[in-house]
């Protein structure tokens, strides 16, 4: 793996667990309050946290899907020219 490989994969570990610990605050003070539960605004900050997750880890796997079928073959940059070689 190469280093950015590391790097993407370390910050969506990181976002996971932030996303973990928000869900789970808001879940316990929802459970814990008087009140009428899970609110609107937690559901929405729950449910954009869930698809920002799924949208990069569907960029990540394009990419990789990307440089393994050979279209990164000037060192994975993307820079190509767009010439057929």
């Amino acid at each position: 793996m190469k280093p950015r490989d590391w790097v993407a994969v370390i910050l969506a570990i990181a976002i996971c667990t932030a996303l973990n610990l928000v869900t789970a605050a808001v879940l316990i003070d929802a459970i814990v309050s008087a009140g009428p539960g899970l609110s609107d605004n937690a559901t929405q900050v729950i449910t954009g946290g869930l698809s920002g997750i799924v949208g990069l880890l569907g960029g990540y796997l394009g990419y990789r899907a990307g440089l393994a079928a050979g279209n990164g073959r000037n060192g994975g940059d993307g820079g190509g020219s767009g010439e057929a070689e």
